[in-house]
């Protein structure tokens, strides 16, 4: 039986990140490099459709300046609103940072989120360029008070960051209108 690593060698170091990486630790090889697990997104049957979904999605690297180039911009509103009108989604908010996007978003039944996420995201990856980071975070608000909350946190997104002072003067955002009435946060 092989010698444990000191807890304080690269090894142990190396063999713990991959162990919150990975379920399999024995692919724990300092030479192989780190594999993020595969997310599901597939929500469970008792969720109706229709159900509203908090997501974001990155670009590579981190900290690029991506989403609020002004091109970029006006075609991931374009493509997001044409799978609108199409009927593959229901966006009721899309916001852009400079290196991710936040959408409160649904989907019809006959649409699973994964796919329609993965095409989204490949369509513009081939006009607009876009470097995206495998996978995306996807969550579910149960309640229409964290609904509330998603809403005010991903509009309140671009105060937090120092970008704007208050959140009506952020114009990546579609669409413009509505949610007026939401208590934003604003900076002095």
């Amino acid at each position: 039986m092989a010698a444990l690593p000191d807890s304080e060698s690269p090894e142990y170091v190396w063999r713990l990140f991959v162990f919150w990486m990975s379920d399999d630790l024995t692919s724990a090889d300092p030479s192989d490099p780190p594999r993020r697990k595969i997310l599901p997104h597939t929500p469970p049957d008792f969720v109706p459709a229709g159900t509203s979904f908090f997501l974001t999605l990155c670009a590579r690297p981190r900290g690029a300046l991506v989403f609020t180039q002004d091109s970029v911009w006006l075609q991931v509103k374009d493509a997001a609103e044409h799978y609108h009108n199409c009927g593959r989604w229901h966006v009721t908010l899309l916001l852009a940072m400079p290196d991710h996007l936040h959408l409160m978003v649904s989907f019809p039944v006959h649409e699973r989120m994964s796919r329609v996420i993965a095409s989204w995201k490949h369509y513009l990856a081939g006009v607009a360029g876009i470097p995206w980071q495998r996978d995306f975070f996807d969550h579910r608000p149960r309640t229409s008070a964290q609904l509330r909350e998603a809403e005010i946190y991903i509009r309140d997104n671009p105060v937090r960051a120092g970008l704007v002072c208050d959140p009506s003067d952020w114009r990546y955002v579609w669409p413009r209108s509505g949610g007026d009435s939401v208590p934003r946060l604003s900076v002095q």
